[in-house]
């Protein structure tokens, strides 16, 4: 990823092997960050370039150009502001080499995609105008022959004036273009449908390889926030929910009956497996994945308690080590035992054999992806 302010814009630059790239054009209150992750899983292999918009309305929210109110656009402003983006556009693209380009804009940034294909039709071989308005009528229909255009409407979007929508399509369509328009029954923010629209007008209208829109994690709302949505957010909240649900209970069970936590009891386990029960401090933090200064923290509450002794350690003079006494081993023995039948009954207990292969080889990759 690269990250610049040349070129006129701030902007940023994820190159990919596809030959398309798609510009990245932010909804109000957004910023080159935004749409990142939209347009990366909608079209894994293209290039994404994605500028920052310069306008700064009421001097803190971030758009594309300027506004009078919410349906009276600034038409000088926005006028020059296309040009402007439109040389960006073309300099971008001699300077980092990209292909054919393709628009993807929400909101404010459809809108100024929409004024490219009106004024300066040549820097795009497409675009997806996600909820955006007719922002003006051109003097003359824009030279649009074979550039396919995707317009995705909310039928109840208050930020649109109803009919505009459909009269941009009109327009791109007097110009040659040819225009996919969907509308759905929603306000101004993207919906599941918006996601499967882009992706299948992706592949159909572009070529561009592209992911299955189900794959597609969040959407973004009315207010311009990104939020998880269906079987992604029950999967992903739920696990949350479950881990927490269950570190709970256990951590309530083995500090009621043993005065340990969960940590505490991982490395008393370590501890009662390794040679001679005893571990360097820092492989310990290596091993259970935590900073020394915490597994420190937690050995100093074991020894106070007679469970476990530092030491020098021999082979090192500057290292500490950690040995489990007797004690520690009494203790351990008898706390892992109620804690592995503990795991038992809340978790092990509500599965079938199919669901703990399939959670054991799910956890597997995601932690071998991860290291």
């Amino acid at each position: 990823m690269t990250v610049s302010a040349d070129l006129g814009f701030e902007h940023l630059l994820e190159r990919g092997s596809d030959a398309t790239t798609l510009l990245l054009l932010h909804a109000t209150g957004g910023d080159e960050r935004q749409l990142v992750p939209l347009g990366r899983r909608l079209a894994p292999q293209a290039t994404l370039l994605s500028p920052r918009g310069k306008v700064l309305e009421d001097g803190a929210t971030r758009r594309f150009f300027a506004r009078r109110s919410v349906f009276e656009l600034d038409i000088p402003d926005l006028l020059a502001r296309t040009d402007e983006l439109a040389d960006f556009v073309a300099a971008a693209s001699d300077a980092y080499g990209l292909g054919r380009v393709i628009a993807l804009g929400y909101s404010n940034g459809a809108n100024i995609a929409a004024s490219l294909l009106l004024r300066r039709p040549e820097v795009l071989a497409g675009a997806a105008l996600l909820r955006p308005t007719l922002p003006y009528e051109p003097d003359s229909p824009p030279a649009l022959d074979g550039t396919d255009v995707l317009i995705a409407a909310g039928s109840r979007d208050p930020y649109v004036e109803p009919g505009k929508a459909e009269r941009l399509a009109d327009v791109l369509r007097a110009g040659g273009a040819r225009v996919t328009y969907r509308s759905t029954g929603t306000g101004h923010g993207l919906t599941d449908a918006d996601l499967a629209a882009m992706g299948d007008w992706l592949v159909e209208a572009r070529g561009v390889t592209a992911t299955d829109p189900d794959r597609c994690a969040y959407v973004v709302g009315d207010d311009g926030l990104a939020r998880l949505h269906g079987s992604h957010a029950q999967a992903w909240i739920g696990l949350q929910r479950a881990h927490r649900e269950l570190t709970r209970r256990l951590e309530s069970v083995l500090a009621e009956r043993h005065g340990l936590s969960l940590t505490a009891l991982e490395l008393l386990g370590r501890l009662a497996a390794a040679e001679q029960r005893r571990q360097r401090l820092s492989r310990l933090a290596e091993e259970v994945g935590l900073s020394l200064s915490r597994v420190s923290r937690v050995v100093d509450a074991l020894e106070r308690r007679g469970l476990v002794q530092r030491e020098p350690c021999p082979e090192d003079s500057r290292a500490t080590n950690a040995w489990l006494t007797d004690a520690g081993l009494e203790l351990v023995r008898d706390a892992q035992a109620e804690h592995v039948a503990a795991v038992q009954r809340s978790f092990f207990d509500r599965l079938n054999a199919g669901e703990l292969r399939v959670l054991a080889d799910v956890f597997t990759r995601l932690t071998q992806e991860q290291t």
